[in-house]
């Protein structure tokens, strides 16, 4: 069965689809004042345990300006999805020396990278969208190693951007000085630094997600969804250096552990955008859910018609093919029945058409 998404929207839904069929469906649960939705369709087929399904996400943007989408002002977005592709449409790619794919945060293989600590790191080229200033986001997943050492470079980095002046300070940086502990540094237009220690709660092994954002004079650290410390902060300098995962820009600061969803924004996000990320677990959808359970009491009439009648969103449901592979930015688990497809506003932001042969 090949269940597809057009990007384009415009799809309408099989009617030919056997009697046999019996579609389920299962919101994600999502923390924003914006309500989307993921639709997932699965086919109960005459095998052992075959099934198939096909995605949507269906967006309203709510009228108030007070809070945009979620991925409104990405300069670059690093899902690791197989690859260190950026994913928000600005083309900066990351090349990987050394880093190795391992499973993520919800147990999706090849969709996060392990660091070694002895120099394994994900480069990416400058460009004008790294140009950064003092509305600025930083959102991503992270997992030290249990043999992690911090005391051999002072600290271990999670990103950084090198700087041309010769000095010993990044353009801007997240860094994990000691165990608990995170640093964020960054440097100003006249070469003035920055930089600020916060202590949180992350401890080697488990998965923890960390938020920078920069607004103005002020820099505010979230662990988890939970502001842990703030501080003030210059201006944030342009460089043409490139931008480094798991390394200082230098080549000291080697981190051990596994790193992923890697967001950069050109805007300051707001407390509940940054818990909607930390709390995010719209990359799975269960396809054993019911088809007909019901949304919140919130949904617009868009979503409700989209629930009554496919499709009216745009998707199409036909039969053929065989073996279960995908395509674009979707993937299948048969160990559990799940549809893993990466968090998006929009099913035309990042492009690809998520395909399921059965």
């Amino acid at each position: 069965m090949i269940q597809s998404v057009s990007q384009s929207v415009s799809q309408s839904v099989s009617q030919s689809v056997s009697q046999s069929v019996s579609q389920s469906v299962k919101r994600s649960p999502l923390f924003s004042a914006v309500n989307r939705h993921f639709l997932c369709f699965a086919k109960a087929a005459r095998k052992l345990f075959a099934l198939s399904f096909v995605a949507f996400l269906l967006s309203s943007v709510l009228s108030s300006a007070s809070f945009a989408g979620i991925n409104d002002g990405l300069v670059g977005y690093w899902n690791f999805d197989g690859n260190a592709n950026d994913s928000s449409g600005n083309g900066n790619n990351g090349i990987v020396n050394g880093a190795t794919l391992t499973a993520d945060r919800l147990g999706k293989a090849n969709s996060a990278y392990q660091f070694d600590g002895q120099g394994s790191h994900i480069v990416v080229a400058d460009s004008n969208s790294l140009h950064l200033s003092t509305s600025t986001s930083f959102s991503m997943w992270f997992k030290t190693d249990s043999s992690i050492d911090y005391s051999v470079y002072g600290s271990v980095h999670l990103l950084s951007k090198g700087a041309t002046y010769g000095d010993l300070w990044a353009d801007y940086a997240i860094q994990i000085p000691k165990a608990g502990q995170y640093g964020v540094e960054n440097t100003g237009s006249k070469n003035v630094p920055a930089s600020i220690k916060v202590s949180g709660l992350f401890t080697n092994g488990t998965w923890t997600h960390i938020a920078v954002i920069y607004q103005n004079s002020s820099v505010t650290v979230y662990e988890n969804g939970v502001k842990i410390g703030e501080g003030t902060t210059t201006s944030i300098r342009s460089s043409t250096e490139p931008l480094y995962f798991g390394l200082r820009y230098n080549g000291s600061g080697a981190f051990k552990g596994a790193i992923d969803d890697i967001r950069i924004y050109n805007r300051s996000l707001s407390a509940a955008e940054v818990m909607q990320l930390a709390t995010d677990q719209t990359g799975i959808c269960d396809t054993t859910t019911p088809y007909n359970q019901g949304y919140s009491a919130g949904q617009t009439a868009a979503q409700a018609a989209c629930k009554a009648n496919p499709s009216s969103c745009g998707i199409t449901v036909s039969s053929s093919g065989s073996g279960v592979t995908t395509s674009g930015h979707a993937s299948y688990t048969p160990s559990s029945n799940l549809v893993h497809i990466p968090y998006l506003d929009a099913p035309t932001l990042f492009g690809g058409t998520p395909t399921v042969y059965e």
